[in-house]
């Protein structure tokens, strides 16, 4: 409260507070209804990895940024990582399945 009382929030700034409280309120409900559908060990991993994933390819499509080589093979190895969490998770479903 008193850094909103001496630096108070101006007009462009109060659509970014409201754009992040949206997005957090969708993140911390979508990631309780698939804590209901599948295991922490598969969801927790990929909602983590999804944002640092997703924000390089909409800053490159957004906001016309480049991404340098090193990044790139970043951004592609967290894809696959979670990509290969979400393989093993349904893998590990799948075998339960069949064993009952």
């Amino acid at each position: 409260l008193v850094l909103a009382w001496r630096y108070p929030v101006e007009q462009p700034g109060w659509w970014y507070l409201l754009g992040t409280i949206v997005l957090h309120v969708l993140y911390f409900l979508l990631l309780g209804r698939s804590y209901t559908h599948a295991d922490l060990s598969v969801v927790y991993p990929i909602a983590r990895g999804f944002g640092p994933a997703l924000a390089p390819v909409l800053g490159v499509l957004l906001l016309d940024e480049t991404v340098a080589l090193p990044a790139v093979v970043g951004i592609v190895s967290v894809v696959l990582g979670i990509y290969t969490i979400y393989w093993w998770g349904n893998l590990a479903r799948n075998l339960r399945n069949r064993a009952l």
